[in-house]
């Protein structure tokens, strides 16, 4: 008995002190902006490496048919050196007058990566737009707890799967249930901090300038962890580190979140037509769409630039996102202060 009062007092003072729920939803939105981030640089060289396989896999059977004289393991022995070699195979150096027959397909490759590449990438941004209504109806219903721990979840099953996808089907699986887990746990979370600071707005406001600076945070980190540990050890490092974190979190949601916290019922409230129809909401509707679009140009077709006109190491790819990153994670508190003084 001493024990499980000890142990309810324990979680008594856990959801009852909002530090801690507050640095756990923040964590968790660092790394699912991490996660977001890091494919940047990595799906490329992932897309490229599967087209080459798929390459090398039809040609080793059809030689293997043809001569009988290998079998396929012998041949797709030095699959992963000759991708290697051949990895800066793109179009300018490859023409139609190579004599090479394999030159063609790996020249496909490169022709096609600049479409999947951008296709792979806006799948997690699409499924954000297709649920993100559905979902703020949802956390009414079920509540902030519930929609926070299984946006969570998703979010490290789709982390996972990305780490050891082995096909491009694995990878738009992982893109889309991604898109999933980052719309319930950007709408839970930030719902949540809202609720838990609803008597305070001067604290809201710093709480939530925190998340922007979050947001940032994760933006610096994902491009520069995901090449990094992609050129330095493989495909499955960068997304096992993240992995980490979410388990984690997973682990202390039960923890440190109150499972009765719900968004606040209003008496009268303005409906969802009267909203589209608002200058306001207009506005900062526009607003944010140009400044995410110069950021989605960036994430779809720089990599690639570089990968293909300077020859840029894996590794390095990802440090070309640092500079706009620190000032996202700075402009973050700074936008939180002035949301104190303005007490907006």
């Amino acid at each position: 008995m001493p024990s499980s009062i000890s142990w309810s007092s324990c979680l008594g003072f856990f959801r009852s002190n909002r530090a801690f729920s507050t640095a756990l939803v923040i964590t968790v939105l660092i790394a699912d902006e991490t996660f977001l981030s890091a494919v940047v640089p990595v799906s490329p060289e992932v897309l490229l490496h599967l087209c080459y396989r798929n390459v090398y896999r039809s040609m080793c059977l059809e030689l293997s048919h043809q001569t009988g004289l290998f079998n396929m393991s012998e041949c797709l022995t030095g699959q992963t050196e000759s991708y290697h070699s051949l990895r800066d195979v793109t179009p300018s150096n490859t023409t139609s007058s190579t004599p090479d027959p394999l030159l063609a397909p790996l020249h496909d490759c490169h022709e096609r990566l600049s479409f999947q590449n951008g296709l792979l990438l806006a799948t997690t941004f699409l499924m954000r737009i297709l649920l993100t209504v559905p979902t703020i109806f949802l956390v009414d219903k079920v509540g902030l707890f519930s929609m926070f721990f299984f946006g969570t979840l998703l979010t490290l099953i789709a982390c996972l799967m990305m780490g050891f996808a082995d096909s491009i089907l694995v990878l738009f699986l992982s893109r889309a249930l991604q898109g999933i887990g980052t719309t319930a746990v950007e709408i839970a979370g930030v719902s949540y901090l809202a609720v838990r600071y609803q008597d305070d707005e001067m604290k809201k406001g710093f709480v939530l300038g925190l998340v922007v600076s979050g947001y940032a945070l994760g933006t610096l980190i994902g491009p520069t962890l995901g090449s990094v540990l992609y050129g330095l050890v493989g495909q499955s490092a960068p997304f096992l580190v993240i992995s980490a974190v979410l388990i984690a979190s997973v682990v202390f949601i039960p923890v440190f979140m109150p499972v009765d916290v719900r968004p606040p019922l209003t008496e009268e409230g303005s409906s969802s037509l009267a909203l589209i129809k608002d200058p306001y909401t207009i506005l900062v509707s526009v607003l944010a769409l140009m400044t995410s679009m110069g950021m989605a140009y960036a994430s779809a077709t720089l990599p690639i630039w570089l990968r293909s006109t300077f020859h840029t190491p894996e590794w390095q790819i990802g440090l070309i996102f640092i500079p706009a990153s620190i000032a996202h994670v700075i402009s973050g508190p700074l936008i939180g202060y002035w949301n104190k003084i303005l007490k907006r």
